[in-house]
């Protein structure tokens, strides 16, 4: 269930961070001064603030002004608004890699400029656009792991759960509490085979003479 929610988690917020990536990309080349300001401000912003202040704000601040999210929500939300501000510059790029002689050649057919956009400049784009996408979904995926901090349901919050309370995890391997000298117990019992194995080759004296 937690791989479940941990995949879930990069898959909704992927989307969101799709959407407005897509969005400010298209504001960012606008003609609109207003518009491409607007645009350019956030990507610069969010880009500067990490993830993480991100989720506490969402999760922590927003409830004071009346807005409160679950955990899970408020994940989906802080990242998918930090990777859309990353992903406005990738989709930025793959659309300006298209050269400007597609639009012109769109619109003296007579297709408008949105028209012109969505089936001759993106489709296109998509190539170009995919590889840093798929990078930047595998990091998703990975930096989903900070969301337990604000007790979003997802494998490494599950993982703390588990092994937190109830285990101790070693060197030797994970310990259940009633018996915490175990751990020692099990490191000094690999480090006698470990020099076993080594003495019976001949290849260490440090401990026969110890």
């Amino acid at each position: 269930m937690a791989a479940f929610a941990t995949l879930k988690l990069t898959g909704l917020a992927l989307a969101l961070a799709i959407g407005v990536g897509l969005c400010l990309a298209l504001a960012r080349i606008s003609r609109f001064g207003p518009l491409r300001a607007v645009a350019v401000a956030y990507i610069e912003a969010v880009r500067g603030i990490p993830a993480l202040a991100l989720l506490f704000v969402i999760y922590f601040g927003l409830p004071d002004l009346g807005m409160r999210f679950d955990s899970f929500t408020a994940a989906v939300i802080g990242l998918g608004l930090n990777g859309g501000a990353y992903l406005a510059e990738v989709f930025r790029a793959g659309i300006q890699a298209i050269h400007r002689g597609q639009i012109k050649a769109a619109l003296s057919i007579g297709m408008t400029p949105w028209t012109a956009m969505l089936v001759i400049i993106l489709p296109q784009a998509v190539r170009v656009i995919l590889p840093p996408l798929a990078n930047y979904a595998i990091a998703l995926l990975k930096d989903t792991s900070i969301c337990s901090i604000i007790s979003t349901p997802e494998l490494m919050l599950r993982d703390d759960l588990v092994t937190g309370p109830a285990w101790y995890v070693t060197d030797g391997g994970v310990v259940p509490p009633e018996r915490p000298g175990l751990g020692v117990e099990l490191d000094r019992g690999a480090l006698d085979r470990y020099a076993e194995a080594f003495r019976e080759k001949g290849e260490l004296t440090y401990f026969d003479a110890a």
